[in-house]
């Protein structure tokens, strides 16, 4: 949810709305459904503007719609969109909610103290972890840091490109809950994320950077395709890593999903190469335009390799994609869209209250 949640403090901030928040205990697991689907509702948050309009935003991987959400609601945004599996008597009120990241808001932020107080499990937790919360903002330490400054950058265009792909793998407690790719064939991610990092190892050397981050099962499975250093899968060096590098590899995450390291690929303004995208997003986000795609390892090393080739190509991507950052995919902007969409007023308009839970 901190994607959201930094988008709604950012708007607050700049006096685009009012905002409130409410806070609930977390819901017990749902065992009536689909395993995958039993704490999907851990991942929700409605939105109540003016006393009126409820929205409602799943960021869930998988595209199934939680009818209790639904039911409730004026618009249902939905990360994973995928209309063509959208029930048509309810399709006009189910937008595209866009990319996912991981990411803060600088500085202090009351309402997220609050949250820490509120799920700190009790008054001499809650202080406990509404203090942490305090020193790690007000210092910028930890996932602190992780801020929309610090987790953007404009293209870095270079005459050496160099491509990166650093990845991890998902041991059997994953089997039930969607390591197969529900939307076509039966596709298990991880073999193609460890033979991926093999094949441009292999084919482009100290022009490649990559490997799966370390784990006892990645160990036992994959070890030809470990990180050498296992530290650089640690996020604050994962993105310093990250800036050096023009051209950058993802594949697809669980339940088919498009996963963070795409939007953060996105933030950092790089040209992208991944497998097919599954699910749509706001925006005029375009495969040659934003991305290029592959289906198969040797069509991965293809891509990397026209994107070395061909500067115009890889410039061009890369302004492509810092433009769709600040029209799409930064916080405010995201939920910004999404209120537009949902003609909802905000910033250059009336100021309109809202309360997130």
């Amino acid at each position: 949810m901190s994607q959201l949640l930094t988008g709604f403090a950012e708007l607050a901030r700049k006096g685009a709305v009012e905002l409130t928040q409410e806070l609930r205990p977390s819901p017990p697991p749902r065992r009536e459904t689909l395993a995958h689907l039993r704490t999907a509702h851990l991942d929700h948050m409605e939105v109540v503007v003016d006393g009126t309009r409820r929205l409602y935003f799943d960021t869930h991987d998988s595209w199934e719609l939680d009818p209790h959400g639904l039911e409730r609601c004026d618009f249902y945004f939905k990360r994973s969109f995928a209309p063509a599996r959208i029930d048509p008597a309810v399709r006009h009120r189910v937008l595209p909610l866009g990319l996912y990241y991981q990411v803060y808001p600088s500085g202090y932020d009351k309402l997220e103290a609050k949250r820490a107080f509120y799920y700190g499990r009790g008054m001499k937790g809650g202080v406990k972890a509404m203090a942490l919360y305090a020193s790690a903002a007000l210092s910028g330490r930890g996932r602190r840091q992780h801020t929309i400054e610090a987790l953007s950058a404009p293209p870095a265009l270079d005459d050496d490109p160099q491509a990166i792909f650093m990845t991890r793998v998902y041991g059997p407690a994953k089997d039930e809950v969607g390591v197969r790719n529900p939307l076509h064939q039966p596709t298990i991610v991880n073999p193609m994320r460890a033979e991926c990092v093999l094949r441009l190892r292999e084919e482009f050397g100290d022009k490649f950077c990559g490997g799966i981050e370390h784990s006892p099962y990645a160990h036992q499975h994959f070890p030809e395709a470990l990180l050498a250093d296992n530290a650089d899968s640690a996020r604050s060096r994962y993105f310093n890593l990250l800036r050096k590098y023009s051209i950058c590899v993802t594949t697809t995450g669980l339940h088919g999903s498009i996963g963070g390291k795409l939007a953060e690929y996105v933030a950092f303004a790089k040209a992208i190469v991944t497998e097919p995208l599954n699910y749509e997003v706001p925006g005029n986000f375009r495969e040659g335009r934003n991305y290029l795609t592959f289906t198969s390892v040797a069509e991965c090393a293809s891509q990397v390799s026209r994107l070395m080739r061909d500067s115009k190509l890889r410039h061009s991507m890369m302004q492509n994609n810092w433009n769709y950052y600040r029209s799409f995919l930064r916080p405010d902007k995201l939920v910004r869209n999404a209120l537009t969409a949902a003609a909802v007023p905000v910033a250059g308009e009336a100021a309109r209250s809202a309360t997130a839970a």
